[in-house]
């Protein structure tokens, strides 16, 4: 495996790791938004958790 090839899976895991942090962090908004009946909050986070997992597909392949 070369250098490149190295740095960039590096990358793409630093990159992965963020991601999944967004996506537990997005998590916990929802069920703090449905515990306070904001369906309209809900519905924003359910779209960027959408998001974050299309972005989260495209580094795993």
């Amino acid at each position: 495996m070369t250098y490149s090839q190295i740095s960039r899976n590096s990358g793409n895991s630093s990159d992965m790791f963020y991601l999944e942090q967004q996506m537990k962090a997005v998590k916990k908004e929802m069920k703090r938004a449905e515990a306070a009946g904001l369906q309209e909050l809900q519905d924003q986070l359910s779209h960027r958790l959408a998001e974050l997992e299309a972005e989260l597909d495209k580094l795993e392949d």
